[in-house]
């Protein structure tokens, strides 16, 4: 598996720096400068034999931002092949499933590419609609068939935002509404908040995934009304 991550990661690497040259009419020799310089860069050759969700969605986020550049140099009246549209569809297939945040980037991509590939509209919209069947046989029926428990993880997102009104020290007014978030993390008031990332907040010893899972609805609700109340600290955050 690892080394089939790191074939689809180079090629995907690959794949951009080489239409990247051709945009820019860049001589070779300042690709194969680019090409070495992320195969020795420590962090790509590590994160590229890790298994792990994040490796295979860079490679597809990589891959389609070689997409996008292809589409500039090629211009409005290049066609798509029906096989780059297959090709198109399982990338833009792989961000989604890999990421809460991948939908938003296979949307922007398809946009893109409909205003750049004019002549391949429909082409490019059949490559999004595919993806998207794909996406709900995942969610749907191949998950069930394989017994895949299926949860929510919105939890995630509420209790991110929720964090920064905490570390503002804005609580809920409800005291119902103060215990369950003591609760949630009953150690640390500011839920270990961080604005750049989720993860010391919700991969947190002290965090109880379980519980905020469970009552997800009741954080959607609470973080509305803080964020009604305070959307100074929304925007900061």
């Amino acid at each position: 598996v690892a080394l089939c991550q790191s074939i689809a990661f180079s090629l995907a690497c690959g794949w951009l720096l080489a239409q990247l040259r051709h945009y820019l009419q860049a001589p070779a020799r300042a690709a194969w400068l680019a090409a070495w310089l992320l195969a020795l860069f420590p962090l790509l050759p590590m994160t590229a034999v890790t298994l792990w969700k994040d490796v295979p969605y860079a490679g597809a986020v990589i891959a389609l931002t070689g997409w996008v550049v292809a589409a500039l140099a090629a211009g409005p009246s290049a066609m798509i092949r029906w096989r780059g549209v297959i090709a198109l569809s399982l990338l833009l297939f792989c961000v989604m499933a890999m990421r809460h945040n991948g939908p938003p980037v296979a949307i922007a991509v398809v946009l893109m590419l409909v205003l750049l590939s004019r002549s391949s509209r429909w082409r490019v919209a059949a490559a999004g609609g595919l993806a998207l069947v794909l996406m709900l046989l995942l969610k749907g029926p191949l998950t069930s068939a394989l017994d895949v428990e299926r949860k929510s993880v919105s939890y995630i997102l509420y209790s991110h935002h929720i964090a920064a009104h905490l570390a503002e020290g804005h609580l809920p007014d409800a005291a119902k509404d103060r215990e369950l978030l003591h609760r949630i993390n009953p150690l640390q008031n500011d839920w270990a908040y961080n604005c750049a990332t989720v993860n010391p907040v919700v991969f947190n010893p002290d965090f109880d995934r379980r519980h905020a899972q469970a009552n997800k609805d009741e954080l959607l609700r609470i973080l509305l009304e803080l964020a009604q109340k305070r959307p100074d600290i929304e925007y900061r955050h």
